[in-house]
């Protein structure tokens, strides 16, 4: 039926159908009516719109009577109800591999965005003096969330601070939450959890490798190499960061853990130290600042020339070696005994230790045809090796065969 309206002057269409559900403007095409419908009275939601196959009894796309749009279903919640799968296809503006993003305004774009980085992030509230790439710590303050959830206030970390992680400019995409449970005078800023972020750094561990741990440096908020045992460690970076380095970033894989250094991976044991490649060891060792036996011991080493180390003193129990050299004057141990042999001194076996300068009998281990004089005499023996040079060793032999060396 047709009918023109002189209410509104305008030609308006309706008719009936089996179901009686309200008006519909119907043609044949290849066997199937469709139509548009009004939903009368009587519906389920009257003053509802749909297009529908008669055919087949089902609509394929309704907008409620609260305006809603629903495609698979008439009872659309949301401003758009797909009962099914959807697929976008976007007008890429990345110059990588891209992700789908949100423009963070009031008309919640969606769009095609670089997915460099790409990390996931959880927003917190924080001080309002923190921008992306600063490292964040926690602080005392507590805030409400619009769920009702206490979180700790952040702000840039210092060096003594509870380090939480690394501002992120993932504030767009899917992978970043929580923005919308927080207040925007609380500053909402998002914390990369996973993935890839930049981070600022300066230069004061060094120049930063890739694989090099960063840490926090002295100026809140920025980071540095990591050069001690102990340190918090917010990433691992992926890039190299110098003097030559334009910007004040480097990109790092978020990770969470305490600083080993070299010397602490050697001494639990690891790492496996190649001999053939002690000297780049030893220019590694010699980079690590934290006082310990490793780091001492490559201060010792500095002290070797061609396996010859030089010290301005030793003082120890014992020492062994196959030659004794005072001055220019050396004496092998076959040498030493036959001279201690000539003058009818008792040797002491190596193994043999003693609190002090007296040998009892039970220490001295007597060396070829030595005898013991009975009588206690101070004697001054004079020896003279092969060479020309004449040493003077004061010894006293007392009757219970002790050997006393004085102080000279």
């Amino acid at each position: 039926s047709v009918i023109v309206s002189s209410a509104y002057g305008v030609q308006e269409l309706y008719g009936t159908h089996s179901t009686g559900a309200g008006s519909y403007i119907t043609s044949a095409t290849g066997g199937h009516r469709w139509g548009l419908l009004v939903q009368g009275s009587g519906a389920a939601d009257p003053g509802g719109f749909g297009i529908a196959d008669s055919t087949l009894g089902s609509y394929r796309m309704f907008i409620s009577s609260g305006g809603n749009v629903g495609i698979g279903t008439t009872t659309p919640g949301t401003k758009l109800t797909v009962a099914g799968n959807i697929e976008l296809t976007l007008a890429t503006t990345g110059t990588t591999n891209n992700a789908v993003c949100w423009d963070n305004s009031g008309s919640s774009l969606l769009y095609d965005c670089d997915s460099t980085p790409a990390d996931y992030a959880e927003s917190y509230p924080t001080d309002g003096t923190a921008t992306y790439g600063d490292i964040l710590m926690t602080t005392d303050d507590m805030v409400t969330q619009t769920d009702g959830v206490l979180v700790p206030r952040l702000a840039k970390a210092t060096a003594s601070g509870n380090i939480i992680g690394i501002a992120s400019n993932n504030y767009h995409d899917f992978t970043s939450a929580g923005k919308e449970s927080i207040d925007s005078r609380d500053h909402p800023i998002p914390v990369a959890l996973n993935g890839r972020v930049p981070v600022k750094v300066n230069l004061e561990g060094g120049p930063v490798m890739i694989g090099d741990d960063i840490t926090i440096s002295s100026v809140n908020g920025v980071g540095k190499k990591a050069t001690k045992t102990g340190e918090v460690i917010v990433g691992v970076a992926l890039g190299t960061y110098n003097e030559q380095t334009v910007g004040d970033t480097v990109l790092v894989f978020v990770t969470n853990k305490k600083h080993l250094t070299l010397a602490d991976n050697i001494r639990a044991g690891m790492m496996n130290v190649d001999l053939a490649t002690t000297t780049d060891i030893f220019e590694l060792l010699q980079t690590d600042t934290t006082d310990t036996i490793w780091n001492r011991l490559t201060s010792l080493a500095k002290g070797f020339i061609n396996g010859v180390l030089s010290v301005t003193g030793i003082k120890t129990e014992q020492i062994d070696t196959d030659k004794l050299c005072v001055g220019n004057t050396c004496v092998t141990e076959t040498e030493l005994i036959e001279l201690l042999n000539r003058n009818q001194v008792n040797t002491v076996s190596p193994n043999t230790s003693s609190n002090n300068s007296n040998l009892t009998n039970n220490e001295i281990n007597n060396v070829g045809d030595v005898t013991t004089t009975t009588t206690t005499t101070d004697n001054t023996i004079d020896t003279d090796i092969a060479t020309t040079t004449e040493t003077t060793i004061p010894v006293t032999i007392s009757s219970s065969t002790v050997i006393s060396i004085p102080e000279s």
